[in-house]
């Protein structure tokens, strides 16, 4: 009897894991033994469609922020009047703006960096080994 495995303590496990799924308690017991397979292949699909979801929204969310930055900017364009339509034909034009923004806001950054860097060259400050902070 020391070489027998003890399947009741798996078995409970399993059954937690099986409610978490969504399988009913009876099923899991009298059922055929792939439900809890199937059951378990059904939520792990549904957890990945529902976090795609959520990164989607994400990101859609992220968009409309860039959208009112970028309407605030001088030569920025205009916040829409309407919700972003999602289809295939805007997508293009949604990833376009997103790339010119970031290059507008990369352009203006580098210029704020040489202004900086030009106005510590005017005023001699120096860093602690005699170059000029960048």
């Amino acid at each position: 009897m020391s070489g027998r495995i003890k399947l009741a303590p798996i078995l409970e496990k399993r059954c937690s894991e099986a409610l978490s799924y969504g399988m009913p308690y009876e099923l899991y017991w009298h059922g055929p033994l792939n439900a809890f397979w199937k059951y378990r292949d059904k939520f792990i699909i549904e957890n990945k469609r529902l976090a795609d979801e959520r990164n989607a929204t994400a990101w859609l969310n992220g968009l409309y922020i860039l959208n009112a930055i970028s309407a605030v900017l001088p030569k920025g364009r205009k916040y829409p009047n309407e919700p972003i339509k999602l289809d295939d034909s805007k997508s293009n034009n949604v990833s376009e703006a997103a790339d010119r923004f970031r290059a507008y806001v990369s352009a203006k950054n580098e210029l704020i960096k040489k202004q900086l860097i030009d106005s510590q060259k005017e005023g001699g400050e120096q860093n602690g080994n005699g170059k000029y902070a960048e």
